[in-house]
């Protein structure tokens, strides 16, 4: 008899990540100094939160250095538009563009809060 794979076993596959582009370093700064911003204070995150956000953050990053589109920290709300775009195209659920979108809001909240 053939074993049953339950939902928290298989992964789904990975519709948000953009192949063969790096993120630039200032992205790759950005980033960082979130993921260190959520481990501090008075509130940690969890490990799943910070990577959920962690993978958010890159995935947004490769798409906008993939597209020419500007740096995140000077992202305007059409380029935030064409990425949201083009998760609905590649076939994403509706449950992780709402995820992708709450991670996202996290960062700039945060980049915000750091101006």
């Amino acid at each position: 008899m053939t074993p049953v794979q339950t939902s928290s076993q298989v992964s789904a596959p990975n519709r948000t990540a953009t192949k063969g582009v790096e993120i630039r370093p200032s992205d790759a700064s950005t980033i960082l100094d979130f993921i260190d911003a959520l481990q501090q204070g008075t509130n940690p995150k969890s490990r799943k939160t910070v990577s959920t956000y962690r993978e958010a953050a890159t995935a947004l990053a490769d798409f906008a250095a993939s597209k020419g589109m500007p740096v995140l920290e000077e992202l305007r709300r059409e380029h935030i538009e064409d990425y949201f775009t083009d998760l609905h195209r590649r076939g994403n659920r509706p449950a992780t563009v709402r995820n992708r979108h709450a991670s996202l809001r996290q960062l700039f909240n945060w980049m915000l809060a750091e101006d």
